[in-house]
Order: C-alpha cells, then sequence, then structure tokens
C-alpha cells in the first residue's frame, strides 16, 4: 500500500513535466510497470490491446517482473470478461513464465473457437511442443481439430500423446484419421501406430500391422517402421524377435540399428 501510494505520487509528479504529452495506455502500462503498480499495469496493458495487440510480448515483459500475490491481482485483472484473445495471450505468456504450460493452455482454452482463436491453439501447441510439454500440446491440438479438421493436425496431436507417454491416446489419433478415411499421412500414421503398440507391449500385433502395411510404406518410413517393431521386441526383452525383425526389413546392419542392438 504504502509503495504503490508512494509510487502513485511519483507518476503524479512525473506526467506533469513531460510538457504536457498525452501518455498512451501502453506508456502508462510501461510506466507503472516500472513502479511496480501492477493492478494498473495491467489495467493499461488491456487497454492497449484494443489497439496494438502486436505489444502482448511487451506486456509479457514488464508483468513478467511481478512476484508473490501481485502475480494473482495482475490474474485477476487479465482473467475478467469480455474474454479478449491478446489480453489472454498476454495472460497465458506469463503463465508460461510464472507457473506451468497446462496453465497457460488454461488461459486459452477457454476462448470461443474463431479462426484466430484456433490459428493461436495451433501456435500455443507447436510452443508447448519446443518445451516438451507434450500432453498440453496434445490437447491443444485437439481442441484446434474441433474445428479445424486436417491430417497434419492429428499427425501432431498423436506424435504428441506419444512423446508424452500416453501411447494409448496416440493409438486413438490414428483410428481418428482412419474412421476419416483420410489416406494423405498413412505411412506417417502406420509409424506412430507401430511405436505406440510397442510402446504397450503390444509386439506381435505391431509386427502383423507391419506385414499388412509393407508394401504401402515407402523405403525411408519402411526402414523406421522395422526399427519401431524390433524396439518393439526389446522392450519385451526379446533380443532374438528384434534381430529377426531387423534381418526380415534388412535393417540388421544399418547404421541406426547395428549400434543399440
Amino acid at each position: 500500500g504504502e509503495m504503490t501510494g508512494s509510487a502513485d505520487t511519483v507518476l503524479t509528479c512525473a506526467i506533469p513535466r513531460l510538457g504536457g504529452v498525452k501518455l498512451t495506455a501502453d506508456d502508462l502500462a510501461e510506466l507503472k510497470g516500472a513502479l511496480g503498480m501492477w493492478e494498473a499495469s495491467a489495467t493499461n496493458w488491456r487497454q492497449a490491446m484494443s489497439y496494438a495487440p502486436y505489444l502482448e510480448p511487451s506486456a509479457v515483459f514488464v508483468l513478467g517482473a511481478a512476484s508473490g500475490v501481485a502475480r494473482d491481482t495482475i490474474r485477476g485483472v487479465l482473467v475478467a470478461d469480455p474474454k479478449d484473445l491478446s489480453v489472454r495471450r498476454i495472460l497465458s505468456g506469463l503463465e508460461l513464465r510464472w507457473s506451468s504450460a497446462r496453465e497457460a493452455w488454461n488461459a486459452l482454452r477457454v476462448l470461443t473457437p474463431t479462426d484466430s482463436v484456433v490459428a493461436a491453439w495451433l501456435q500455443f501447441a507447436a510452443d508447448a511442443e519446443e518445451r516438451e510439454s507434450w500432453l498440453v500440446a496434445r490437447d491443444a491440438y485437439a481442441a484446434a481439430l474441433a474445428r479445424d479438421r486436417k491430417a497434419s493436425h492429428v499427425v501432431r496431436a498423436a506424435t504428441a500423446a506419444l512423446q508424452g507417454g500416453e501411447p494409448a491416446s496416440a493409438l486413438a489419433w490414428t483410428d481418428s484419421l482412419v474412421a476419416w478415411r483420410d489416406t494423405s499421412q498413412a505411412g506417417t500414421m502406420s509409424l506412430i501406430r507401430l511405436r505406440a503398440l510397442g510402446q504397450l507391449g503390444r509386439a506381435a500385433q505391431a509386427e502383423s500391422l507391419l506385414a499388412v502395411r509393407w508394401d504401402a510404406l515407402d523405403p525411408v518410413t519402411r526402414g523406421d517402421a522395422v526399427r519401431a517393431v524390433a524396439w518393439a521386441w526389446v522392450r519385451m526383452g526379446d533380443l532374438p524377435r528384434a534381430r529377426q525383425t531387423l534381418a526380415k526389413g534388412g535393417e540388421e546392419s544399418g547404421e541406426r540399428s547395428a549400434p543399440w542392438m
């Protein structure tokens, strides 16, 4: 209270000395942030988004310096209705910095899925992948898919699920694409399916799927698929079957297979 009071005094004295310059909301937001007037700064940033949404990174930078209870004060300003995309992106950026990718996603997922919101969800999913927050990325892709049905998004969702240690979820995504009768990503989805079956300890099923899909796979994907099935046998502790799979697929002495065998 006392510190904010003195900051207010500084601001009141400073503005007239700027020679009658009219400060914009983003000018005030930066100034108030520098003085630790967090609620006022967040309010001004919110106003600034109506005419300068490109300043989102600046808002995250300034408000990100807050600590302790001030963070909840800022959250209170930014979560208030109406739910504006630019404001929510600031909140999401702050949660990534302060808290977690899951909280950052929670800030965005409540938005009505307009085209620009879906684009923001996809961008967030890619950012979450870079941070290796795989299951959050998967959830963001899932939300986008409800509005933007693309096979490439399904591949990203399934891959993120696999990377996040949820192979059953990855299998469900591959099933969804089969249900759409979309074959544009067939080779990639077969590979994801094989890896997921391997992680689930279903090596025999993976072996059968490889045999069924063999002729449809291009040479590069085929090599990756053979190694995926071999890994499935390795995970089950069956090295002879792993070697047999590699030999059958012509990968036994490959640069990528020989070292780990």
